[in-house]
């Protein structure tokens, strides 16, 4: 039985569940508008397997990635991709032409081939098809990016477990595109990758990445090469959402067993300005409209992957003057990513959830109106 997703009780709130998506283990929520229509790509980690017991890293990943188009107040599905072991998705062009990248953890039913083909996928008159494999191990995802009229796909990729060997490339990496495909361009010291958000100050381009266990760092652009900028503290770390705040800019750094925090650019580096919330924190969603700015956090677990609490809460927080204040919250169940977009105007919010209290796969995903 999937987690009731029904927005707490009470009055001003500022989201309201409007339709649920049927997942299983969702991980990401990729949302692109594409000659007028709303799509959205849920990478699957894994289906249940009848008769085993419940684990949040078990499962088949011999799975399917959906791909919906919203229609009627609703996502329907339109097709689905082969992405197992899906952890994420990323739509984007170059050159008129129409991409998705997804990043692929692991196949199989346990043991798992964590050695798998990220696959890039273009668009042709047929829907997606394979256009690129990415040798990846245990992909976690999968962000593209541009500088300049150079194209990138940052993968983060890698475990630190014992066990599994290693015949793909195990530390997170860029690959740049090279008029035909993409081709390699750098390889990071990071060991256990998760994250990536490219963004631009004054001119200046940085590359935030988030690792587990090998330090999230900050990267610019430097000579055709991207040089560490900033080691931010603690491990654990989970996602990075640049804040642009009139003349400011902020970055929102979460980690699973440590600080969400807000850093602010001081023109020479990244200070603490704020703490939001400790542990579970997993991704972010960011919605501006005018001079108003809401950031959403989601969270994943508390606790350990043997014993994990899925059933949290996830915060919906507004910029005042000042700083960060939280304005709603709502019931999560091992939520991986959050997006906006907007349908005949009206701003709505799409989460991933992929456990269950059970600790089970099929858990509902669920959009949400943002009255803002």
């Amino acid at each position: 039985m999937t987690g009731d997703l029904r927005a707490f009780e009470g009055e001003g709130r500022v989201i309201h569940p409007v339709a649920a998506i049927e997942t299983f283990g969702a991980r990401a929520a990729a949302v692109c508008v594409q000659d007028d229509n709303v799509l959205l790509a849920v990478p699957q980690l894994a289906k249940d397997i009848e008769g085993s017991d419940a684990h949040m890293n078990g499962g088949t990943s011999d799975v399917d990635m959906p791909l919906f188009r919203w229609m009627s107040g609703a996502f329907v599905q339109i097709a689905a991709l082969g992405v197992p072991g899906g952890e994420d998705a990323e739509f984007f062009e170059i050159g008129g032409q129409r991409f998705l990248a997804t990043a692929s953890a692991r196949s199989g039913r346990g043991p798992y081939e964590p050695n798998l083909a990220s696959r890039i996928w273009r668009l042709g008159d047929r829907g997606y098809e394979v256009f690129q494999d990415v040798p990846t191990f245990y992909a976690k995802q999968v962000r593209h990016f541009r500088i300049g009229s150079r194209d990138f796909l940052a993968y983060a990729v890698g475990v630190t477990v014992d066990g599994p060997e290693r015949r793909h490339p195990s530390r997170s990496f860029i690959y740049e595109w090279g008029g035909h495909e993409f081709v390699p361009l750098q390889t990071l010291d990071g060991e256990w990758g998760y994250n990536f958000s490219a963004f631009s100050i004054s001119g200046r381009e940085f590359l935030a990445y988030a690792d587990h266990v090998s330090g999230s760092r900050i990267y610019e652009w430097r000579d055709g090469r991207f040089e560490e900028f900033q080691l931010l503290p603690g491990d654990g770390g989970r996602a990075f959402q640049p804040i642009r705040l009139g003349d400011g800019f902020q970055l929102a750094f979460a980690t699973i067993s440590g600080d969400v925090s807000i850093f602010e650019w001081t023109g020479e580096v990244f200070e603490m300005r704020q703490i939001l919330r400790r542990d579970g924190g997993r991704e972010f969603a960011l919605y501006q409209r005018g001079e108003r700015s809401w950031l959403v956090l989601v969270r994943f677990i508390e606790g350990t992957p043997q014993s994990p609490k899925t059933d949290l809460t996830s915060f919906v927080y507004e910029w005042h003057p000042d700083a960060w204040r939280q304005v709603d919250s709502f019931p999560s169940f091992g939520a991986t990513d959050a997006a906006f977009f907007e349908s005949d105007g009206q701003p709505f919010l799409v989460v991933a959830h992929s456990l269950t209290a059970g600790i089970r796969f099929r858990q509902d995903s669920a959009v949400y109106e943002f009255r803002a």
